[in-house]
């Protein structure tokens, strides 16, 4: 919990946000377990009143309430609690935009990637578009090196469930494969996928680079990454 609220509380758009005092904790009273004035309160604690040890004891006892899948004595890793966090700021906040009269989600403008996907038919080769929404990249550890992992999670892969072909009008094994980036996040989130299925660890060296931009990563265009966060698991199994 404690590397995961500081790599949201360091995002530099959360902690815009935060300090403009866009939600202020002190004048917000008719929302119950409320996730983002916990938020408000850790960057008090930080920056305006600064005390010596924080325990955002509130935080984890509203992540358990809200999602009691994670209220038990079961092992969960950082990964699992960072997604279910964004999910509940998510869920519980929207934000209007003055300036073009829409409702906006700021998680969901600052972490969410939406790709369009095409889905090629293997039997009559049509093909269709679909939609998918990424918070975070899970990615198999194929080679030693953070882009080409990222260029493999976006290969063309033969789905194992056969979908409906839109021609053949029975259900079939598709190829899909990246098309584009209808929308980029503010914030990319990468998870290397370092345990087995018997929870021994992938201990080997995976290299990454500080920026990402059209260069290095096909699809951003013209827009630029820089790394500020690195969430390490310490130790050689689960």
């Amino acid at each position: 919990i404690n590397v995961i609220l500081q790599s949201i509380i360091h995002n530099s758009y959360i902690k815009s946000y935060f300090l403009s005092e866009l939600h202020n904790n002190i004048y917000i009273k008719n929302i119950k377990n409320c996730m983002w004035c916990q938020i408000d309160i850790l960057y008090q604690q930080m920056y305006y009143n600064p005390i010596d040890t924080i325990a955002p004891h509130k935080i984890l006892y509203y992540n358990w309430l809200l999602n009691t899948s994670l209220a038990n004595y079961s092992q969960h890793d950082a990964c699992e609690f960072l997604l279910n966090l964004l999910n509940i700021l998510a869920d519980t906040d929207i934000h209007q935009n003055k300036k073009e009269e829409e409702e906006v989600n700021l998680i969901q403008l600052i972490y969410q990637s939406n790709c369009i996907y095409n889905l090629k038919c293997n039997v009559c080769h049509t093909n269709n578009q679909i939609n998918d929404h990424y918070y975070i990249y899970s990615l198999a550890l194929k080679q030693d090196n953070l882009l080409d992992n990222l260029s493999f999670f976006f290969n063309p892969t033969k789905d194992e469930i056969k979908k409906q072909c839109i021609k053949c009008n029975i259900p079939t094994i598709h190829t899909k494969s990246l098309d584009t980036f209808k929308q980029l996040p503010k914030t990319f989130i990468f998870q290397l996928k370092r345990m087995k299925n018997n929870h021994d660890k992938i201990n080997s060296y995976i290299s990454f680079p500080l920026l990402l931009n059209h260069e290095n990563m096909p699809g951003i265009q013209h827009q630029q990454y820089q790394l500020y966060a690195v969430i390490v698991h310490i130790g050689k199994n689960l």
